[in-house]
């Protein structure tokens, strides 16, 4: 295990230019946040978290203890604190959202965490082009290459945010309400009618974030448990989203307390089944 940290050390220290590795740790940065926010397969997905964790832990190493000299260049101190204040950007990134009320969503995380390395690979970038020893032609160059990691960066960061925010599914809540709109259901009173004579009950049917159509919405009506056929239904659409409608049914000829329960089944215009609201019931007084 120490070989393998110290032969991960020494290929870190032989990147040819920190110009050109500056603009290549912030290509990679960006990638892995494109493909975290973007929920690639778990196969690729689940290095670039591991970039995504690494690198601004490395450059909060770098910050915090300078470029690797003397008995701080030991790669098995450099490289732990590295994937450790890694994860601690993700709690730090995880804090700000939940201080800022933004839902702890994996891409609203991805994108903090995006946000938050940026930073700090830039702020790493910056003191180190801007040191004092170095103001020949060659730290100019530096500097420059290091400007456009940082455009680089920017530029893929944003293209992240932006296609996860399209991609980011709003969940709308949908349902139904019923209820019959007769005052005499309502107050509770019993409805009194002739024996085998019209009966003729009124009801309003109101979608939220949805609209049902009146045309393919279907009404079932049953008396005392048993379903009755001939029903006579009128409906029509009052504001938008809601059905007002009212069935009409012949009483029973015996007199006595019955139950009529209503049922709708709300369908949208496209033919698409609405979530439905259950059924209202009333009871209807047969006189004598």
């Amino acid at each position: 295990m120490t070989g393998l940290v110290k032969s991960t050390a020494i290929a870190l220290r032989r990147i040819p230019s920190p110009g050109i590795s500056f603009i290549v740790v912030n290509a990679v940065f960006g990638a892995a946040v494109l493909v975290v926010a973007l929920q690639a397969p778990a196969a690729v997905r689940f290095p670039a978290v591991a970039a995504l964790s690494f690198i601004p832990g490395a450059a909060l190493v770098r910050l915090f203890l300078g470029d690797p000299g003397g008995h701080l260049r030991d790669p098995a101190l450099r490289l732990p604190l590295s994937v450790l204040l890694g994860l601690l950007v993700w709690l730090g990134a995880a804090l700000s959202l939940d201080a800022i009320a933004v839902p702890l969503a994996p891409r609203n995380l991805t994108l903090a965490v995006g946000a938050m390395g940026l930073v700090l690979i830039t702020t790493d970038g910056v003191l180190r082009s801007t040191n004092p020893r170095r103001t020949t032609p060659r730290a100019t160059w530096l500097a420059a290459t290091r400007g456009a990691g940082i455009g680089v960066s920017v530029v893929v960061l944003g293209a992240a945010a932006y296609v996860a925010s399209t991609m980011t599914v709003v969940p709308v809540e949908r349902y139904t309400t019923l209820a019959f709109t007769d005052s005499k259901p309502y107050a509770g009173e019993v409805p009194l009618v002739a024996p085998a004579r019209p009966v003729r009950l009124n009801w309003a049917l109101r979608g939220f974030g949805c609209r049902p159509s009146p045309t393919l919405t279907s009404i079932r009506l049953a008396v005392d448990g048993v379903a009755t056929d001939a029903v006579a239904v009128d409906t029509t659409e009052a504001p938008i989203g809601t059905i007002s409608g009212a069935v009409t049914f012949t009483a029973p000829s015996r007199p006595g307390r019955y139950l009529v329960e209503l049922t709708v089944v709300p369908t949208a215009p496209d033919g698409v089944a609405l979530p439905a609201p259950g059924h209202v019931s009333t009871f209807v007084e047969v006189e004598k």
